[in-house]
């Protein structure tokens, strides 16, 4: 097995062993070198309820547990109970043919001991576990060896870091800095409960594995605790790993293992958890220029001192992602300055995208009456209802899609900082704001009843457009403007109305509701949704 491969098969190893309970035995990375097997299984006895097992196959043995069936999100759950060990050097297996009674069944003897029989749900995990087991009862006394003295010398070799003070990202695991989940799924990357921000960069760009769960929540979540500037210089840090000091002088061995396994990866295989830290501090920053841009929009310092440190990197597989995370930025800042008007001091800012080209014309404006040259003296009664709709839905869309995540994280939109931390979200909510007391007005000022009346359907007539284009934000400003305290007063306008409209309303009323529930439930029915409600 290869050095890199046995650190992830390890770490495994580690994940198993945290999920099972009562587990009282020498840590099961130190009793055996290689994964090969799991599932559940049961342990047959004739005129008996057969026990339900679920079993982890090593080279070195094979481990039986009872699965507990808890909630992996309560607090010290184990997935497992520990039952059963059977050493592999200890047993013996024989095939079972199939009965009335017993299907796909195989026996286990232990020599000197108990006698178990097994059996498994198809055929086809019959043949995996007895492919598995008899590998290891007839792999050959070299190989035996060959595991043992590769145990013996990664031990006597064990992966050396540099030291704290010149690297704080090598600094151990403790209780002071980091903090897992006690329970999580067998091979996936435990949960983190909490850390320091040097042990969040650390896990974020770890060698033993890598967490894509863990990045993406990071990116998204990171501003609550900590901010552009401060993350660009901690990934940097990270990526200058010091590789000339006194601790590898002297042992030669050590170096060349820390080399393959922390700086430099041994081969390109991302699945096998290869990369090594400088790759996954790239593969980081390149997620985050993809899905994230708007930290440097904000900070434009940020991305200089980004393109800086890229354009000092060297090495020709590392150029190759070097060049596809400009690539990133240069299609982002086109954009921004293109349709966004943001001015870049970039190196990248001088290039300007082609205007984007539309197949389809736009449809022609729906006018419900002649066209007014006097725009000052606009109705809400000039426009077809539909128009009024599809305009008010392109804008709130346009506004929509442009929050970002992390706008909503921590509810920073209710800070102080609010213009700066959710920008697009405020711009939203204003416009939402705008856009109701529009509607509001456009009734108060109409001093006519019947003129008055014909506003209000029109308006009941613009939401009917908006709950057929799926536009959530636009139904919920009709129906808080016509609940409003100025337009609630005008009874007389509103017993006006016809029946189906008010109908329409009352519908649109208990979105409300409830807590919202029914607002919920449509959010989860409609498709595509066009724009919420803020």
């Amino acid at each position: 097995m290869h050095q890199t491969d046995r650190v992830t098969t390890s770490a495994l190893m580690n994940d198993i062993q945290r999920s099972i309970e009562n587990w009282e035995e020498k840590d099961i990375n130190k009793q055996c070198y290689d994964f090969l097997l799991e599932g559940g299984i049961f342990i047959y006895e004739k005129a008996k309820k057969d026990r339900e097992r679920y079993a982890f196959l090593f080279d070195n043995m094979l481990i039986m547990c009872k699965p507990t069936g808890q909630r992996r999100n309560t607090p010290s759950a184990h997935d497992y109970r520990f039952k059963e060990k059977l050493l592999i050097k200890h047993i013996d297996v024989t095939d079972i043919d199939d009965t009335d009674d017993l299907k796909n069944g195989f026996e286990i003897q232990e020599r000197n001991a108990q006698t178990l029989v097994l059996r498994v749900r198809t055929s086809n995990e019959k043949e995996a576990w007895m492919s598995a087991l008899l590998s290891l009862l007839f792999r050959s006394n070299l190989d035996r060896m060959l595991d043992s003295k590769q145990k013996e010398e990664e031990s006597a070799h064990a992966l050396i870091l540099p030291p704290v003070e010149d690297y704080p990202f090598s600094a151990e695991d403790s209780e002071e800095n980091i903090v897992l989940e006690e329970s999580h799924t067998p091979g996936e990357p435990p949960l983190i409960q909490g850390a320091t921000l040097h042990k969040l960069i650390e896990r974020l760009t770890y060698h033993m594995y890598a967490d894509p769960n863990f990045v993406k929540r990071f990116l998204t979540t990171y501003r609550s605790f900590s901010n552009p500037s401060e993350l660009l210089d901690l990934l940097i840090k990270r990526f200058h790993i010091p590789e000339s000091h006194e601790c590898f002088s002297e042992n030669q061995e050590a170096f060349t293992r820390f080399k393959k396994e922390y700086v430099k990866p041994v081969q390109f295989r991302c699945s096998l958890g290869t990369l090594s830290v400088q790759f996954r501090v790239l593969n980081v920053i390149r997620l985050w220029t993809e899905h994230h841009f708007y930290d440097f929009e904000r900070e434009n310092k940020v991305l200089k001192e980004l393109e800086e440190f890229l354009y000092t990197i060297k090495g020709k597989v590392m150029r190759k992602w070097v060049d596809s995370i400009l690539k990133i930025i240069q299609r982002k800042v086109e954009f921004s300055v293109h349709f966004k008007g943001i001015s870049w001091e970039s190196s990248l800012s001088h290039l300007r995208p082609q205007s984007p080209k539309f197949k389809d014309e736009s449809p022609p404006v729906e006018w419900f009456m002649p066209v007014q040259e006097e725009l000052d003296k606009f109705s809400i009664l000039f426009l077809h209802p539909i128009e009024i709709a599809r305009q008010e839905t392109l804008i709130e869309f346009r506004m929509y899609k442009a929050v970002k995540p992390s706008e909503l994280v921590g509810s920073v939109f209710t800070k102080k900082d609010k213009a700066i931390q959710s920008p697009n979200l405020m711009k939203l909510i204003r416009h939402t704001n705008r856009f109701t007391y529009w509607l509001e007005e456009s009734i108060i000022t109409t001093n006519n009843l019947e003129e008055r009346v014909a506003v209000v359907s029109r308006i009941i007539e613009i939401m009917g457009v908006f709950t057929r284009l799926n536009n959530l934000n636009g139904v919920l400003c009709v129906v808080s403007a016509l609940d409003s305290a100025p337009i609630h007063r005008l009874q007389g306008t509103l017993e006006q109305l016809k029946l189906s409209y008010k109908k329409s309303l009352d519908e649109a009323k208990e979105l409300l509701s409830n807590n919202y529930k029914k607002y919920f439930e449509t959010l989860r029915r409609i498709n595509p949704l066009v724009s919420l409600f803020w």
